[in-house]
This record gives structure tokens, sequence and C-alpha cells, in this order.
């Protein structure tokens, strides 16, 4: 009887190990998250975190919580990401890594420290519609049908190519796979928006 009676404690703890460990992943993919995430901007306030500004509301929708923007200068970047490769990996601090920023080249060409400047349409978008900067050519292969009036660069400079841009929200190392992948479906719906797909055309001049 003993023998028995421990045969079927012995199953029923096996049983319950296996049930903890099928859930865990379930778990974990259906609570997370549960705080609000921080969204880690390497750069100034203003360019380089348009699209984080851009993504992150439509984001937060999708996972159910707020997405926090943080702005961490410094060291053309490295300060941010430094920050986020030490945090905690439980998904809760991600970073946004885009070209650099251009707020203070902004400042520069405002102040009258420079006289030329190569800066994105978001970055430069009100300046512009405000007349107090002109858009001298678009860094394009060819002209653009919402700027049709403002020549590509590749007319003052034949054979010229488009360097391409990309973004990417990473975290820090060893992030479980299924928060990893809440994120990407997040990411990925928000970029799908037609909103947000408009915009970027906008800010492309396309």
């Amino acid at each position: 009887m003993r023998g028995t009676a421990v045969r079927r404690l012995a199953h029923y703890f096996t049983l319950g190990a296996l049930a903890a460990i099928c859930a865990g992943p379930w778990t974990l993919a259906q609570t997370y998250p549960q705080r609000p995430i921080r969204l880690v901007a390497p750069y100034p306030p203003g360019g380089a975190d348009i699209s984080a500004r851009l993504l992150a509301p439509r984001m937060a929708d999708e996972l159910g919580q707020t997405i926090v923007i943080d702005n961490r200068p410094g060291a053309n970047g490295n300060i941010g990401s430094v920050l986020v490769s030490r945090a905690a990996p439980d998904g809760y601090t991600l970073i946004h890594v885009p070209y650099k920023g251009f707020g203070q080249t902004t400042q520069a060409l405002l102040s009258g420290e420079v006289q030329l400047a190569f800066i994105t349409l978001q970055a430069a978008k009100d300046l512009i519609t405000g007349g107090r900067v002109r858009v001298l050519a678009l860094g394009e292969e060819a002209r653009s049908d919402a700027m049709p009036g403002v020549p590509a660069l590749s007319e003052m400079l034949p054979g010229f190519k488009k360097s391409p841009q990309w973004h990417a929200i990473m975290g820090p190392p060893g992030m479980p796979r299924d928060r990893v992948m809440r994120i990407n479906a997040a990411a990925a719906k928000a970029l799908a928006n037609p909103g947000i797909v408009a915009r970027y055309r906008e800010d492309a001049g396309d």
C-alpha cells in the first residue's frame, strides 16, 4: 500500500510539473506586459525619435500598456544603448535605433552657425512650411510628386544612389522569446497602420 501511495504521489507531482512547464510560456504571453514599457531613444528629442513617437501609441494600443519615450542622448547613441543592454531582459526596457538625430543640426542651421545641412523631411517639415528654411534638393534618385519643384540630388550628382535607412526595436540579451514575438507583432501591426504608412510616405517625400 505504501509503495502504491508513493507511486501515486510521484505520478501526481510529475503531472503537476508537466502542467506548470506547459502553461509557463502561455501564461507569460498572456500576462505581458503588466506595466508601462520604456522605449529609449538614444538621441535628443526631434528628428531621430519621431518614428518612435509615431509607433509608440499604436504599439501601446496593441499591447494594452503605455509606452514611455525616454530620450537618453550622448556619446553618439552609446549612453542609451548601454543603458538598455544592462537592463533586465524582461521586455520592459527597449531601444529604438534609427539614424542619427537632427535636433542639434537644425538649431545650428537656424542660428546661422552652418549654412547648409542634410536632414530629413521629418525633422525639417515645420521649418519648411513656416518658411524658415528652403529645400535645395531631395536625397532621391528622382523627383518626388509631393515636391515636384525641388530637384533630386541625382540631377546634381549623376550616378547618385540613395542609401537605405532602417529602424529597429531591440532589447537586452536574454529576453524570453514569447515577449520578443509579442513586441514584434505589435510593431508589425503598427507599421501596417494606414495612418503610419501615409505619414512615412509624406515624410519621405513619396
